[in-house]
C-alpha cells in the first residue's frame, strides 16, 4: 500500500470522492457542495495563511485508489498537526486504515519538528479508534455536541499520539 501525494490534475477525481456520500459512509458529515473551480483555488490558495493541507490518495500496490489521507497543522500551531482518513466501504476492516494512519504518523515525525499528532473520531466510529489505538494513539477526551452529522449533534473524541510515545518508525524507515 502507498499514498500518493493529491496534484492539481488529480482534483477531479478527489473531489467526486469526497462528494459522494456513500463514500464518506454514515459517521461523516454530508459533503460540502464546491464547483471544480473553488476546489482549485482552494488547492492553490488554502483558505488559512500558513495553515499547511496536505492529501493524499490511498492506493494498493497495483495503484487501485481506495482511501484517502489529510493532515494539516490545526491551530496554526507548528508543533502539531491533525490526521484523517476514510476508506472507501469495501476497503474497511482490511488493515488499510492502520497501515495508512502509520505511514503518514512515522512520515510527520521523521519530516517534522512536531510534538504532536492529533485526530478526532465519531464516538461511534469505533473501527477508526481501534486503528488510532493499535499505532499508539491516546484518547484524550470527548468533545460533546461538537459537531453536526445528518441532522443530529454528535460527540467526537479527541486522540494524539506525542513524539515520545511514538518512539521510532511503524513503517517507514530513518535513513
Amino acid at each position: 500500500m502507498d499514498l500518493k501525494l493529491v496534484e492539481k490534475e488529480d482534483l477531479k477525481e478527489w473531489e467526486s470522492w469526497l462528494q459522494d456520500p456513500d463514500f464518506r459512509g454514515a459517521l461523516e458529515p454530508f459533503p460540502k457542495q464546491v464547483t471544480m473551480a473553488d476546489s482549485e483555488k482552494e488547492f492553490l490558495t488554502p483558505p488559512v495563511s500558513g495553515v499547511e493541507f496536505n492529501r493524499y490518495f490511498i492506493q494498493k500496490k497495483d495503484g487501485t485508489r481506495i482511501g484517502i489521507v489529510i493532515h494539516f497543522n490545526s491551530g496554526g500551531s507548528p508543533l502539531r498537526t491533525e490526521i484523517g482518513y476514510i476508506l472507501s466501504e469495501k476497503a474497511r476492516g482490511q488493515g488499510y486504515a492502520t497501515e495508512a494512519a502509520s505511514i503518514i504518523v512515522d512520515y510527520l515525525f521523521l519530516s517534522r519538528n512536531l510534538e504532536r499528532v492529533q485526530a478526532h473520531t465519531v464516538t461511534e466510529n469505533i473501527l477508526s479508534q481501534k486503528v488510532l489505538e493499535r499505532i499508539g494513539f491516546k484518547k484524550e477526551g470527548e468533545l460533546r455536541h461538537a459537531g453536526w452529522l445528518r441532522g443530529r449533534w454528535i460527540n467526537y473524541y479527541s486522540w494524539s499520539i506525542l513524539r515520545s510515545e511514538w518512539s521510532s518508525p511503524r513503517i517507514l524507515k530513518a535513513a
